[in-house]
């Protein structure tokens, strides 16, 4: 008789399972510790960042108020935007992505693991590095949007802008690869039959976020090389007076700005359809289906519960999750008829593929 033990996913985890330590804990390429990385650093900027809104309430909180100077307060009015765009709406939602997406689709990892924790010690690298400016009284003082020519070295000559410009390289790149890691997971990482139409609603989501990110990141890493070069090496590229233009840096900015919008924005719909099961308004496996009108995505109370009961919404479903001898890789199987989930309440043809508790 075959034991738990004796299963392949069982033996797979214990061959994959990291010693413990805090060498492993820095080292580490598992998404799921990354993921808990992500959420908890982008909680603590948030942190921050309410910190700095709180100081500048107060600051205008009575006209004749001398707690802030105007430089410091400009500086807590940068760092504030740079945190709550940069160091915690983006990265927080790359961190539940990076822990459930290869959950949903069936794969062991990300496409890239070490890009992976590449991405994350750059993201947490960018924000020390910017924050560490504090410590000199040196901040970035030219508004989270960095207008030029207020940001050249005519009308900020300290260092900054400098703290400004190459932390928002630095996270440039870790998002750039972040995006690059996602599309590839999801589009050739999926398991055998999980189709792009039976991806869930938050699978999409996340694609459409990584690709946003893909097209608009690159832009805004353009214009922070171009403002250190014109900074330090006396290029002109935002220099009226010897060729170039101010509107450069605002076109090249907003190419980057203006996606972000729903790249900050949409994420959060496809997350609530996904996680509230009263949003779609249909029935699955006696709770309900959530998500858009094109793609259902399961999200059935039997489903999200207990192993055990997992197991027992999967015997009634028409297709099943299986893993053969050998193979590191479950396989979804659908049928040819009957309803998406099997269930007699739900005659939807997408559902979400609950994948077996062995490869959870």
């Amino acid at each position: 008789m075959t034991t738990l033990a004796d299963r392949p996913g069982e033996r797979l985890e214990r061959l994959w399972a990291e010693e413990p330590g805090l060498g492993t804990w820095l080292s580490t390429v598992d998404h799921k510790r990354l993921a808990k990385k992500y959420l908890y650093t982008a909680l603590v900027f948030l942190v921050l960042g309410g910190i700095e809104a709180s100081v500048m309430r107060l600051q205008l909180a009575h006209s004749n108020l001398k707690l802030l100077d105007p430089e410091t307060y400009n500086q807590l009015f940068t760092m504030h935007g740079v945190t709550m765009i940069f160091l915690f709406a983006v990265p927080i939602f790359s961190g539940f992505g990076v822990y459930m997406v290869p959950l949903m689709i069936g794969s062991r990892e990300m496409a890239f693991p070490r890009l992976n924790a590449f991405t994350y010690w750059g993201f947490v690298a960018a924000g020390v590095f910017m924050y560490s400016s504090f410590l000199i009284g040196r901040s970035p003082d030219g508004g989270w949007f960095g207008y030029t020519p207020l940001t050249d070295k005519a009308f900020s000559p300290g260092p900054n802008i400098d703290f400004y410009a190459l932390g928002l390289i630095f996270l440039g790149l870790a998002s750039t690869g972040a995006a690059i890691n996602f599309i590839t997971t999801i589009l050739k990482m999926r398991a055998p039959g999980m189709t792009l139409n039976r991806m869930p609603i938050f699978v999409w989501g996340e694609l459409a976020m990584q690709v946003s990110i893909l097209f608009a990141q690159p832009a805004l890493t353009l214009a922070t090389v171009m403002l250190m070069l014109q900074r330090h090496w006396h290029y002109h590229f935002f220099d009226p007076g010897a060729g170039g233009d101010n509107l450069l840096w605002q076109h090249l900015f907003w190419i980057f700005g203006h996606p972000l919008v729903y790249i900050i924005l949409l994420p959060r719909h496809w997350h609530y359809h996904f996680f509230d099961p009263g949003a779609g308004g249909d029935t699955c496996c006696g709770s309900t289906c959530s998500g858009s009108s094109a793609i259902r995505s399961c999200t059935s109370s039997c489903c999200r519960a207990s192993a055990s009961s997992r197991r027992s919404c999967r015997r009634s479903r028409a297709g099943r999750w299986s893993a053969t001898r050998g193979s590191s890789s479950p396989r979804w199987r659908p049928r040819s008829s009957g309803s998406a989930c099997g269930c007699t309440t739900c005659s939807r043809r997408v559902c979400r593929p609950w994948r077996s508790a062995s490869f959870r």
